[in-house]
């Protein structure tokens, strides 16, 4: 006997039933909609193994180098838009697709046959779903899968099978784009990192291409933020005559026993101020003079080993080099000076022959010396590397091993050249290594306006520093963690 069913409670029930269909609306979108965000996909069965492209192979790894590797932009679906594409970050217009079944990382010729390679529909995790798993679009049998590590697409048979073929999808969720701020140029950053849980920045100051005498500082509890919107102060201004009057360029802050120092190129010369406030932002700044021979010299950064205090800088010899001198206090050269590298290489010697602004990694029982090299104003400006034991005498020539190829150079596909005169720095929470460099966005061999950007680097096996490339105009990349 079928029993009526009051108005009230039919409506209750239609209440409930669309209540239901909107909860399953909302979870099929979530499974299925691309957000245009940047995100990593980690293996259901091997945590902390994500996807990741090499070589433009794509694979299963466990601390991919470098990071923007494992890191891809999930787009709506090139063939079909309530699928998803995935672009990668470093390698903006370059699309993960399947070849002959086989997972690889290839530019998109927009050809029918690409979108459709390229395309995936996201589901619920075949082995949890709680989890993803991605379908192929013009292959509905197959799934991405990993098998012995190679990233595949394959039909599903097995257990084992579905573990292999579901992903945790991590969204990175805080990004932002380099340059990072192109309505003033902001040449040679420099960053530190200090106790008191702020980042303080310098650079060259210029306006309208020209150099301005001043030197300024800048100071956020933001990484990205701290040449954009930290709090800044012109802390000094070049005198009106004298040896340090002009071409203001390339500071740097240190704390050191207990007082600040700010070592500033002038006049192709390298001078020195000192503050003893406990923040640099506020007291007296005195200029302490010349501290490098009067000779032509730029470029002054300090390397601390085997106890002993020792300034790199960048000298004249047949194009520009890369000195050292030992220091007897923050403000005193003390001995000889030694060259430890000069342009050798093609990379080093566009435009002009030059190494410089020297900057210092240790880690891992290594000092790595990572300067700056050909000229300044081309596209071509690079990243190279000098390596030193970190118990050797840096002070011997033959201590110090060039690297045959750049470090870090331009990248045509993100749009970002010229990239040089770095510094180094962590994440706000210490667990991650940053670069913070200077790019122009236009491919030129003549002057362009430079840039601040950054990035995350890692560290190879071999315990040798890993920047890749410069990327994150085209693609945001994800902020440092803790921030």
């Amino acid at each position: 006997m079928v029993r009526s069913i009051s108005f009230k409670k039919w409506s209750a029930l239609l209440c409930v039933l669309a209540l239901l269909a909107g909860v399953f609306s909302v979870a099929s979108t979530a499974v299925s909609a691309a957000t245009n965000r940047v995100e990593r996909l980690e293996a259901y069965n091997y945590a902390g193994y994500f996807l990741r492209h090499a070589d433009m192979a794509v694979r299963l790894d466990s601390n991919p180098a470098p990071i923007y590797d494992s890191r891809f932009v999930e787009r709506p679906g090139l063939a079909d838009s309530s699928c998803v594409s995935f672009e990668s970050v470093n390698y903006p217009g370059y699309y993960l697709r399947h070849v002959d079944f086989v997972l690889k990382l290839v530019k998109n010729d927009n050809s029918a046959l690409f979108k459709q390679d390229a395309t995936f529909k996201r589901v619920p995790g075949l082995a949890n779903s709680s989890y993803a798993s991605f379908q192929s679009y013009n292959y509905p049998d197959r799934y991405i899968r990993h098998v012995n590590f190679v990233a595949q697409i394959t039909t599903i048979s097995t257990d084992a099978d579905k573990s292999d073929a579901t992903f945790k999808v991590t969204e990175e969720a805080n990004t932002f784009n380099n340059p990072r701020d192109t309505s003033v140029e902001k040449p040679d950053p420099w960053v530190f990192k200090h106790t008191d849980g702020y980042y303080y920045g310098m650079h060259t100051v210029m306006q309208n291409g020209q150099y301005i005498p001043q030197l300024k500082l800048y100071k956020s509890k933001s990484l990205t933020n701290l040449f954009t919107t930290g709090t800044s102060k012109v802390i000094w201004t070049a005198p009106s005559s004298g040896w340090n009057n002009r071409d203001i360029w390339a500071p740097e802050l240190y704390w050191i026993n207990n007082a600040w120092y700010i070592y500033y190129s002038a006049n192709c010369r390298i001078g020195v101020l000192s503050n003893s406030s406990a923040d640099p932002m506020s007291g007296t700044w005195t200029d302490r003079g010349r501290i490098s021979p009067d000779i032509w010299a730029i470029d002054g950064t300090i390397l601390n080993q085997n106890g002993k205090m020792y300034m790199l800088w960048s000298g004249q010899n047949n194009g520009q080099v890369i000195n050292i001198t030992q220091m007897s206090s923050p403000t005193t050269f003390t001995g000889p000076t030694v060259q430890i590298s000069e342009p050798s290489y093609s990379w080093e010697t566009q435009g002009l022959r030059v190494n410089e602004g020297p900057e210092i990694l240790q880690r891992n029982g290594k000092t790595f010396c990572i300067y700056s090299a050909s000229y300044c104003a081309t596209q071509y400006y690079a990243l190279g590397m000098l390596t030193c034991s970190s118990t050797a005498d840096p002070m011997v020539r033959s201590n110090w091993t060039k690297s045959p190829n750049p470090l870090f150079q331009a990248s045509p596909e993100d749009g970002l050249y010229g990239t040089g005169h770095c510094s180094f720095t962590k994440s706000p929470d210490g667990t991650q290594d940053w670069l913070v460099y200077h790019a122009t966005t236009v491919p030129s061999s003549s002057y362009q306006p430079r840039y601040v950007a950054m990035q995350q680097f890692v560290w190879n096996s071999d315990g040798t520093p890993n920047f890749w490339g410069p990327c994150g105009r085209k693609i945001a990349i994800p902020k440092p963690s803790g921030e």
